[in-house]
């Protein structure tokens, strides 16, 4: 998957390529890759979604269909595993911690 990854990554250009393996590899924040990198917050934006537009084009989306059914599987499982377990489905408990986040931050 990740060798899959590369490849398409390889493709994007140097600033794209380097905002998206920082953003999704690394865990960067926004903010960190904008002081890493030297460029504005709307840049670095503006950077990803050029770069996942290219990702979803067909040519790139026939190449991870694979790797995107073994994800999609994966979240089902979890899903239906938590729900069974616990009454409420994983969505369920991430959208619950969410709200708490957002009103956290709200007050």
């Amino acid at each position: 998957m990740r060798q899959s990854l590369n490849k398409l990554l390889d493709r994007l250009p140097v600033d794209q390529r380097e905002v998206m393996r920082l953003l999704f590899w690394s865990n960067a924040t926004h903010q960190t890759v904008t002081a890493d990198m030297g460029i504005p917050l709307d840049r670095v934006r503006q950077l990803r979604e050029k770069a996942m537009r290219e990702l979803r084009r067909s040519k790139n989306k026939r190449e991870l269909e694979e790797w995107a059914d073994l994800r999609t599987n994966f979240y089902y499982r979890v899903g239906v595993e938590s729900f069974h377990s616990h009454g409420y489905s994983a969505v369920e408990i991430l959208t619950e911690k969410r709200m708490k986040l957002l009103g956290a931050r709200d007050e």
